[in-house]
């Protein structure tokens, strides 16, 4: 089962009812498309780095799905290009990440374990030349 990590940033605009009638219509969304909802972090309003859609701050919401498949995640995209709502939307698959990060680490481990190749013994290239 793949994991996928959406964050989204609503209008700073929006009250309460409003981010929660986005947040259970996404959620919705996710979920008729096979998506099972783990988690949704709401982190509240904050300032954004650059202003997005004329807006200097945000409402940050991150929702944790797992799914078999992206269906979830592409319809969740369709959903915030048509909304004004949402300002700004990223998500990315965590468990592929994941993964690659534990090859990277087994890898170094590996380096870090295996026996180094003995080097030459200094000078004995120069010493076989001279003998010739």
């Amino acid at each position: 089962m793949r994991e996928y990590e959406a964050i989204f940033i609503l209008a700073p605009t929006l009250d309460e009812e409003q981010t929660q009638a986005i947040i259970d219509s996404l959620r919705q969304a996710a979920e008729e498309r096979g998506a099972k909802v783990a988690n949704v972090d709401r982190w509240g309003r904050r300032r954004l780095a650059f202003p997005v859609k004329k807006h200097t701050d945000g409402q940050y919401v991150i929702f944790t799905l797992l799914a078999d498949t992206n269906v979830a995640v592409r319809e969740l995209q369709r959903r915030v290009r048509v909304s004004d709502s949402i300002i700004r939307f990223l998500a990315i698959r965590v468990d592929l990440e994941r993964k690659r990060a534990e090859g990277r680490k087994r890898r170094k481990e590996r380096r870090k374990t295996e026996p180094e190749a003995p080097a030459p013994a200094p000078g004995s290239a120069s010493r076989e030349a001279s003998h010739a």
